[in-house]
């Protein structure tokens, strides 16, 4: 960062801040100056006890049981927002509530990072405007808009993390001297336990750290290429800009001109690869990307986020619906239903990297299921706020 640029960063669910303000201005030497909210946030964690406790499962269902208790919950609010932790989840409680209150066709809707972009924008427009009663989703809402309509959210199964809990509640209420609230739906007997935690965190504002990495190389290589894509660089100048950034402030002449002769060479296992020669020197001393086709592979696979394949879904009349795990479809076979977006399709043939299909005559089908969305939870100290 320029010396002279001043830096701003906000946050309402992080807690070290301190450490925060140094991953954003480090090693740059500039005052620093920490501002915190006057007006103070209420924020109200509640949980829908089933009726009867004595039969709730122990773990590794989905929270069927608690359908009709939220539906009725959702009946008393204008709109309402449903989260899940996986987009399987998503689906499979789209489908639920459906069932439970078949009038809510038309003002109920979907919302995962799977759907199409337009799906989504349109879901988001709903909100906005009120005419959506409630709306299902995943992580793919926790930030970056705001609904002022939303009356209720929920939260189902453990949200695995008071700073995710905290965001998701503030759908709720996002603005000054409102307040926010979100109920907790547990899916089993023990994650009842774990929205008592949740709520009596939130109320101690003990909210985990977030730590950052140091010297990720992979984030290097490709950060290398990009700029090389970008107009070139010097060798001398990026590896200085490099040592004043908080990831790579210690990074050794040795380390850069490793990783620069990976992506120049294809280092010492795939130097005889001409397709790992992802950037060469010209005649002005620049490192630029050599060839058009090495360029347009990492314009489309940049990112390093390991995930499997996925293939578009598209109607045979016309119309993408949004992407799907390869390893999914490879275990249907056409005329197969599935369900996904809300809707049951029916798989006419795979073809050109899109699973052709039409509206299935069937209520439902078999369920996808997304690798990368699979709750994980890394646990961290969590910090006064």
């Amino acid at each position: 960062m320029a010396a002279r640029l001043a830096g701003v960063g906000l946050s309402a669910t992080l807690g070290n801040l301190s450490f925060a303000t140094e991953v954003l201005l480090a090693p740059v030497a500039t005052p620093r100056v920490s501002v915190h909210g006057a007006l103070p946030k209420a924020l109200i964690v509640d949980t829908i006890i089933p009726d009867t406790i004595e039969r709730f499962p122990w773990g590794g269902h989905m929270g069927m049981r608690q359908v009709d208790a939220v539906a009725r919950a959702i009946d008393e609010a204008h709109t309402s927002l449903v989260f899940t932790n996986t987009r399987s989840q998503c689906e499979v409680w789209y489908q639920a509530l459906l069932e439970a209150r078949p009038e809510w066709a038309g003002v109920i809707a979907l919302h995962h990072g799977s759907l199409d972009q337009q799906v989504r924008e349109w879901v988001e427009r709903g909100l906005k405007s009120g005419l959506l009663k409630v709306v299902v989703c995943t992580s793919s809402l926790d930030l970056g808009v705001d609904f002022l309509p939303v009356e209720r959210v929920f939260q189902i199964g453990s949200p695995k993390g008071v700073a995710r809990l905290m965001q998701r509640a503030g759908r709720w209420g996002h603005a000054p001297g409102l307040p926010s609230r979100v109920t907790i739906v547990p899916t089993h007997a023990l994650e009842l336990i774990e929205a008592a935690a949740a709520r009596e965190a939130v109320d101690k504002q003990q909210i985990e750290s977030r730590d950052t990495l140091q010297k990720p190389f992979d984030v290097l290589v490709q950060h290398l290429v990009t700029v090389a894509l970008g107009g070139g660089f010097d060798a001398l100048e990026l590896y200085d800009e490099l040592l004043h950034t908080y990831a790579y402030c210690d990074l050794t002449q040795q380390e850069f001109d490793w990783t620069l002769g990976f992506v120049e060479g294809g280092g010492a296992t795939l130097r005889a690869y001409p397709d790992y020669h992802r950037v060469a020197r010209d005649s002005d001393g620049l490192y630029r990307v050599p060839r058009n086709d090495l360029a347009r592979r990492h314009r489309n696979n940049i990112g390093t986020i390991v995930a499997n394949g996925t293939l578009n879904v598209a109607y045979l009349s016309g119309g993408r619906i949004g992407a799907i795990e390869e390893s999914f479809i490879s275990r249907l076979k056409p005329g197969d239903v599935f369900t996904f977006g809300g809707r049951a399709l029916e798989l006419i043939r795979v073809q050109d990297m899109t699973a052709w299909v039409r509206r299935a005559s069937l209520s439902r089908g078999a369920m996808p299921q997304w690798a990368r969305s699979r709750s994980r939870y890394r646990p961290s100290s969590p910090t006064p706020h």
